[in-house]
């Protein structure tokens, strides 16, 4: 009667199928039957466990999953039997890094899985492939061969646990104290390590979705070609005209027609409700800006709406102020923020510690975010100062220099 026939012990017909070729491995189903495979150990119900194709009056063997096997854990997170998902799980994941192998286990939902300290899993590998494991517990048919195990203490009763091994004759002793520190271990990864996704993205649909558009686009009747970007601003017409700054007519913006005048002329924030002035629909401030002229200030218009715009006021916007919301932008002539800031300076203003918008981070360079203090005033002139040198550098790039 061949091995397969001789036991009913599902981690003995584990290793028994392991010795096997071409597969090595049980099938994993839906139901006791093969003809219900599963690929995936999560899914799946049961593991069937297939004679060798020597043995033709044997019969295929299922076991649930969830059936305990002789591997015993100590590790105090997982210890008792260990199940045959489990067992699967940790001998197919063999070859991953300890990360990769505890990634899998979360992957598979809480629960599912035992995750197996180091120590247990090299243990475990060792002894699907012949060899000996303290951690498994002898079986009845094991009384003849001379593998035994002496009742005794445990590993964590301060005691070593040691098991004879009878094809050799040595002992295999491990110390409580390794168990414990092999509990405790954790993943370590580097830069590499931790950005690398766990499970391969397969982009072919990508190749496969081009070729479509580009035929696609040939078929299509010839098309005028469309009409050239409005270049950037012209240097030599900007020199001597006012600048237009638009504000976010958002609620939720810090900077508005009530308070921004006093914050670009003296460097002083109030919030909007204690401004104590009314909104007007339009301001006028001057500043110096040395760097493009020594004689005369610039004079700039402040205004928080589009609404009487005419198309070649879009030439003398030199900067927009954004908090993040993309509906600010649909009446202007560049609704797209990416075209937008590659003609005019965006500013973002919020609160220091506050979490800034992901849409402002993915705007880029064109947009300088700017942060002010809720109690402490003292800073608001410093924050005021760099918010002008940025537009005046922005200026001078864009040919607003009378010098």
């Amino acid at each position: 009667m061949s091995s397969f026939n001789s036991t009913s012990d599902p981690l003995s017909l584990f290793r028994i199928a392991i010795a096997q070729e071409p597969s090595g491995l049980p099938t994993l189903s839906y139901s006791p039957s093969l003809k219900d495979k599963c690929d995936d150990v999560g899914n799946a119900n049961f593991i069937i466990f297939v004679p060798p194709s020597s043995d033709s009056s044997a019969q295929p063997k299922p076991f649930p999953l969830n059936t305990p096997t002789r591997f015993i854990s100590q590790d105090p997170s997982t210890k008792g039997p260990v199940d045959l998902r489990t067992v699967y799980h940790a001998w197919v994941n063999k070859d991953l890094t300890i990360a990769q192998y505890q990634a899998s286990a979360r992957a598979l939902g809480e629960g599912k899985v035992k995750n197996l300290i180091f120590l247990e899993r090299v243990d475990l590998f060792s002894w699907l492939e012949g060899q000996e494991s303290p951690f498994v517990k002898p079986s009845a048919s094991d009384a003849g061969t001379g593998a035994s195990m002496p009742s005794g203490p445990t590993a964590g009763s301060g005691a070593v646990v040691d098991r004879t091994v009878g094809s050799t004759g040595r002992d295999i002793v491990i110390e409580p104290r390794l168990l414990e520190i092999y509990a405790q271990e954790r993943p370590i990864g580097n830069r590499n390590t931790i950005l690398r996704g766990e499970k391969p993205t397969d982009f072919a649909f990508v190749r496969s979705y081009a070729q479509q558009f580009i035929s696609g686009r040939a078929k299509l009747p010839n098309q005028a070609a469309p009409s050239p970007a409005m270049p950037l601003v012209s240097p030599r017409k900007n020199r001597n005209r006012e600048g237009i700054i638009l504000l976010s007519p958002s609620a939720s913006s810090l900077l508005q027609m009530a308070n921004i005048k006093e914050f670009l002329e003296n460097g002083v924030f109030k919030p909007v409700e204690a401004a104590g002035v009314s909104a007007p629909s339009m301001l006028k401030i001057s500043r110096q800006l040395p760097n493009l002229s020594q004689t005369s200030p610039y004079r700039f218009n402040i205004v928080d709406s589009t609404t009487n715009f005419k198309p070649e006021y879009w030439q003398r916007v030199v900067a927009v102020f954004t908090t993040g919301q993309q509906w600010q932008f649909k009446s202007y002539m560049w609704s797209a923020p990416t075209e937008l800031f590659r003609h005019v300076k965006g500013f973002y203003v919020g609160w220091e510690g506050e979490k800034i918008p992901e849409t402002v981070k993915n705007w880029g360079a064109g947009v300088t975010t700017l942060t002010l203090e809720r109690q402490r005033r003292s800073r608001d002139k410093e924050v005021a100062e760099i918010l002008w040198m940025d537009l005046e550098r922005w200026m001078g790039e864009r040919g607003w220099s009378r010098d």
